[in-house]
């Protein structure tokens, strides 16, 4: 059985790559990416949003700001929210190309657009406080009209805040079904190749439903290239341990080789 993560978005329009809200206060980071391998002029471009999508009438936009600036090839433009110099930490403050006070904070049922030239290329909807969404990677984008399942979303993680995606974090999925009996006997091998340096990467045992960070008690953290052997807790038995084996090789892109049950 082999599964592979897909390859890092491409496309002839920048969007609205990742968000992340900070649980408490108005702090927040929205990131766009530009996934082309052209130098994007962000004159023509305006970043808005409002605090309810769903209300009739709709309630008017808060946030309308029009970006400035050079978008590099792959490269990213951060929009810091609630970020000055007596707040708390945001994700390690990356640099941020925008930076807006409080009142432009993410909340729930937010609707978060891009636009170019007045007209809305890309969406995004948040749906509660403190998260991260982050775009799949098998998603159309930029796109004028949300859809759900084109997004991760979790609780506000900052692994991915300020990189490119898919560079800098894996997501692995066991996709293997398993009696409930025969996990503690048949551990399963599974060779990766990371990209994009070191991160903290993830994992799903609910067919990339969620995803939990390889941290413990779930996980060490897997930085640099080599040989991993690894245990990681099976919580429907308590006691028991699935045995991962990692062969870890620094490449430009990550993938996932086939999986083997020993």
């Amino acid at each position: 059985m082999e599964r592979r993560c897909p390859t890092v978005p491409t496309g002839s329009e920048i969007y609205i790559s990742q968000i992340y809200d900070h649980k408490t206060g108005s702090f927040g980071v929205i990131q766009i990416y530009n996934p082309t391998d052209r130098v994007i002029n962000l004159n023509n471009y305006t970043y808005r949003r409002r605090g309810d999508y769903n209300p009739s009438p709709p309630k008017p936009w808060t946030t309308n700001i029009a970006l400035t600036g050079l978008l590099q090839p792959y490269s990213i433009y951060l929009i810091g929210v609630g970020v000055t110099s007596t707040s708390p930490i945001i994700c390690n403050n990356p640099n941020y190309d925008l930076i807006l006070n409080g009142s432009h904070g993410i909340n729930d049922d937010d609707q978060i657009q891009l636009l170019k030239n007045g007209v809305v290329i890309d969406e995004l909807r948040v749906d509660k406080t403190g998260t991260s969404m982050i775009r799949r990677p098998t998603a159309i984008a930029p796109k004028s009209v949300y859809t759900a399942s084109d997004w991760y979303t979790g609780e506000p993680n900052c692994v991915t805040v300020g990189t490119p995606p898919l560079l800098d974090i894996l997501k692995v999925e066991r996709n293997i079904i398993l009696p409930d009996y025969s996990l503690c006997k048949l551990p399963a091998r599974i060779k990766l190749t990371l990209g994009g340096g070191s991160g903290v990467y993830q994992i799903s045992n609910d067919n990339g439903v969620t995803y939990k960070p390889f941290i413990n008690p779930w996980w060490t953290d897997i930085s640099t290239s080599g040989d991993n052997t690894l245990f990681i807790q099976d919580k429907k038995n308590t006691g028991c341990y699935i045995k991962f084996k990692f062969d870890v090789v620094q490449n430009p892109l990550p993938k996932i080789a086939p999986i083997e049950m020993n």
